[in-house]
């Protein structure tokens, strides 16, 4: 998935995106240094939730955003309401994106 995320940003001159591989509980980035997380079809494979959101909220900006995909063909899809019930709990507000039948994008907003 990274080259992928890379051959497209490539394809589009951005070049200001950093890429990380590793433990989503512990990321390796300083506090308050990101503008935009994005989750696509892994919050479910999360296993240390909890932490995990904790180091999102750590390293997002005061006004940053954090992008979720969900998809019903995921084995571990979590619907819009599973998804708010883990982040309302650390102040974040949400926006509903775009609804299909087979999948979602919410925005939470710190």
């Amino acid at each position: 998935m990274l080259q992928i995320t890379q051959n497209r940003a490539k394809k589009k001159n951005l070049n200001n995106i950093r890429y990380l591989k590793g433990d989503s509980s512990r990321i390796d980035l300083s506090d308050n240094s990101v503008d935009l997380i994005c989750i696509n079809l892994v919050l479910g494979e999360i296993v240390k939730m909890d932490e995990s959101i904790n180091e999102m909220v750590r390293i997002l900006k005061s006004m940053g955003r954090i992008s979720i995909m969900e998809s019903i063909f995921d084995d571990h899809y979590l619907n819009v309401q599973e998804v708010k019930a883990l982040f309302e709990k650390k102040g974040f507000s949400f926006e509903l994106v775009e609804k299909k039948k087979t999948y979602y994008i919410l925005e939470a907003h710190k």
